[in-house]
């Protein structure tokens, strides 16, 4: 019964806990890996409002709301309830009572073998009732393996058992951890003090080391004036050996810098003459290769010309045998072609010219007169008809001109307005006038896209959603009002077949393009509308009720001035 009465998406649908959650889902796996899967997310547990106490119908076998009767998580219980009815689906465990539950004013309820759905028509208030047998469960579990079960908690228990232990012995070590990082912590500052004091220690020492033996020196110091100069003298003259030597290593590096280069150009050009060579070599192997050829052609040339000329041997031969080729005959063959295609076409001449002369019937040129004459009138017929179509289609040129400019100019106002609504929703949408030869095709095409991933693409049934396409025909609708000045518009029921997010979005467009001064009155009937919706003062919120049971207008006042009397 409960997957009977669950739309289809909502059997294999994914529940999210959080709107993060959803969100990361849908662009992970349905945007970016385009895999066909829902998910819905709940921002507030739903309240069951029932119409109707099934207790009124006990007596007839009512058992429960179709929602008592099943288990499962609450945030996935609570998502069944908020998006399918079965809140208000009542079952019955005894069916000989069908006439009077059919009676009742419940709308949908199962019989132990059937389900019924009834309908109310809006106008004349008459009921008609959908009748259908209960298919078996193909997705939902009807039962559960209390031995499994219970093997399945004893094993839990025992894990968490094994986990509580586990998570004290390690609350021991990492409390021992501790303590020994702090110990080591210490230990290391330590040490690291004393490295300090060691070094600052070793750098005294050393600097009063030196400084002694710079004492030593000083007091043991004698005159050095002549030993001085002499190393003076020394340093000159290294001094001029050093330049000299620099100025022939400056030489020889110039030498070594000569030598590079000339081996350099030496390897390119040995690179040159190498891929010269092959270019060569590749040449002579194709002439060679050419030449074989031409060769063999010539070879089989010169073996059909022999066998052309010993048959031509052969013809001239017969011929001269059966009749001699006298100067006239000749003469007569040198004014004929010299190639046989040139012979085979003067055949066909001369053949086609025979058979003309040899046409002797007289019907035949009737016809051809009879022809002559249908083809010069209609060549006369179609050279009215050409001026006929050139001036119409010069008049057609006129008109387009004077309604085409303002027809493209509206599309682009209703352009304007379609990709700007569709941006301030997060997706994009563009409005095309397709021209065609024939103004009959002429139209207006969506084109729209609702992931980043996507690419612009015409509006059709087989591309969109069932809600992407509300979408797009509601902002197209809107799109349209500033240019259709009337009294009022109506819209009913287009939030149908949207999910919450969509709907959300379109009723704050439709709210800031009805409230804007200078509008005409904007009605919008729904059976349903989400929590928390935007309002302006500029809005009215009327609930109708209607039904069997509801008070007449006469009496509907008579309680609301009581009721007004007695706030007083």
């Amino acid at each position: 019964m409960l997957e009977m009465s669950l739309p289809a998406w909502l059997r294999y649908a994914f529940v999210a806990e959080y709107e993060e959650d959803k969100e990361i889902f849908l662009k992970e796996l349905v945007d970016a890996k385009r895999l066909v899967l829902s998910v819905t997310y709940l921002p507030q547990k739903p309240v069951v409002r029932r119409e109707h106490n099934l207790d009124d119908y006990r007596k007839f076998g009512a058992e429960a709301w179709l929602d008592e009767l099943f288990a499962a998580p609450d945030l996935v219980r609570d998502a069944i309830i908020e998006n399918s009815g079965v809140a208000h689906v009542a079952v019955f465990n005894d069916k000989n009572y069908a006439k009077q539950i059919a009676e009742s004013p419940l709308l949908h309820y199962y019989t132990p073998e059937s389900r019924y759905d009834k309908t109310r028509s809006r106008y004349g208030g008459n009921d008609s009732t959908a009748v259908s047998g209960i298919t078996p469960s193909k997705v939902f579990s009807s039962g559960v393996d209390e031995g499994m079960k219970q093997e399945l908690v004893d094993e839990n228990e025992r894990i968490q058992a094994e986990l509580k232990a586990a998570e004290a012995e390690v609350g021991k070590l990492m409390a021992a951890e501790t303590a020994a990082q702090k110990a080591l912590s210490d230990l290391k500052k330590q040490k690291d003090t004393l490295n300090a004091s060691k070094k600052k220690y070793d750098t005294v020492t050393r600097q009063l080391a030196f400084k002694k033996t710079q004492l030593e020196d000083l007091m043991k110091a004698e005159d050095t004036t002549k030993e001085e100069a002499s190393l003076r003298n020394q340093i000159a003259n290294l001094g001029t050996r050093r330049f000299k030597t620099v100025l022939e290593l400056v030489g020889i590096m110039r030498q070594h810098t000569d030598s590079l280069l000339k081996v350099d150009k030496v390897l390119l050009k040995r690179v040159e003459a190498n891929a010269l060579s092959m270019r060569l070599a590749n040449e002579v192997a194709l002439a060679e290769s050419a030449y074989a050829n031409k060769k063999r052609e010539m070879e089989q040339i010169e073996r059909e010309f022999t066998r052309a000329r010993e048959k031509t041997k052969e013809l001239r031969d017969k011929a001269e045998s059966i009749a001699l080729l006298t100067e006239e005959l000749k003469a007569a063959f040198d004014g004929l072609p010299n190639t046989t295609q040139e012979l085979d076409e003067a055949i066909e001449t001369v053949t086609l010219a025979a058979n003309a002369i040899f046409q002797t019937n007289p019907e035949v040129i009737r016809l051809y007169e009879k022809r002559q004459k249908e083809i010069q009138e209609l060549e006369e017929r179609l050279g009215g008809n050409v001026s006929e179509a050139d001036h119409l289609r010069d008049k057609i040129t006129t008109v387009r001109s004077q309604w085409e400019p303002p027809l493209e100019e509206l599309v682009g106002q209703i352009k304007g307005s379609f990709s700007k609504f569709f941006a301030e929703i997060g997706c994009a949408g563009d409005v095309v006038l397709s021209k065609h030869e024939d103004f009959k095709e002429w139209g207006l095409e969506l084109r729209v896209k609702f992931r980043n991933t996507d690419n612009l693409a015409a509006l059709t049934a087989h591309l969109q959603s069932g809600g992407e396409r509300s979408v797009a025909t509601m902002l197209f609708l809107i799109s349209l009002q500033h240019i259709t000045p009337v009294p009022f518009r109506v819209v009913d029921e287009i939030n149908q077949g949207m999910d919450p997010h969509n709907e959300r979005m379109i009723f704050s467009q439709v709210v800031h393009s009805a409230t804007r001064p200078g509008l005409p009155q904007y009605f919008l009937i729904t059976p349903k509308l989400l929590p928390d919706l935007e309002w302006t003062s500029a809005m009215t919120v009327l609930c109708v009720f209607n039904g069997p049971w509801m008070l007449s207008q006469e009496d509907w006042e008579d309680v609301s001035t009581k009721r007004l009397a007695r706030s007083k």
